[in-house]
């Protein structure tokens, strides 16, 4: 089976043909791959895949997936403000017992700072800036790496370790490509990134596990809905 995603040109009009290989077998027909479609379970994965590959395929408008997505975002964006929350009062609580002088609670303000650091180091950046007064508003940020994204993962290059196929064989096993996480593609460059959000490449650090997270995220489920129409083509092709 080669990479439904090429198979997706079928969809439209001048990829529409009807014809018989040369094995005297039915080639796959577009219908085939839209009834494809329907083997896809998790409506999230179907909804990426359709708005990189099929975008008339969709069952949701650009602008109710770019707000499905961005609810996501928001989700990811809240649990890490609680834990940052919850590592300011954990350091607060240590703080408070270190009264007592024992050298055990001396330790625990130590482990709390330090945790406290690595979930600062996790919190993403504020969601958007209040603008001054007289000031317009500007758009999240958020928005543009939502954007990007699904611009990074229609634009993916194969991934050189496993040559596309998302799998190696290691001697005689056959394994998941760690460097692409089974996906068979490669992520762009951190100047690629930077510019399609707008920011320079001294600034995306900042911004670097929003995209990496919005891009794991979006790339899962993609492949998850490639790998369900690769299985129901290949039964339309032993049928």
């Amino acid at each position: 089976m080669s990479d439904v995603r090429r198979l997706m040109g079928r969809l439209y009009p001048p990829g529409m043909k009807y014809t018989v290989g040369f094995t005297g077998r039915p080639t796959i027909a577009p219908e085939d791959i839209a009834g494809a479609l329907g083997f896809i379970r998790d409506r999230f994965a179907r909804e990426v895949f359709c708005t990189v590959w099929w975008p008339e395929g969709a069952i949701l408008t650009g602008k109710q997936f770019d707000l499905e997505l961005r609810r996501r975002q928001l989700e990811e964006w809240e649990r890490r403000q609680r834990a940052l929350v919850v590592a300011r009062l954990a350091l607060d609580v240590a703080y408070d017992d270190a009264c007592s002088g024992l050298p055990s609670h001396q330790r625990a303000v130590r482990d709390a700072r330090a945790q406290l650091e690595t979930v600062r180091q996790q919190a993403w950046p504020i969601w958007t800036r209040p603008a001054k007064p007289g000031e317009q508003v500007k758009p999240s940020r958020y928005g543009a790496v939502r954007k990007a994204v699904l611009t990074e993962l229609a634009a993916s290059k194969n991934c050189k370790v496993c040559a596309g196929r998302g799998s190696r064989q290691i001697e005689a096993l056959m394994v998941a490509c760690v460097e692409c996480a089974g996906t068979g593609k490669r992520g762009r460059s951190e100047y690629f990134r930077a510019e399609h959000i707008g920011v320079s490449a001294q600034n995306y650090g900042r911004w670097a596990s929003v995209y990496e997270w919005t891009y794991d995220l979006c790339r899962g489920a993609e492949s998850k809905a490639a790998d369900a129409i690769a299985r129901a083509l290949e039964l339309v092709q032993a049928s």
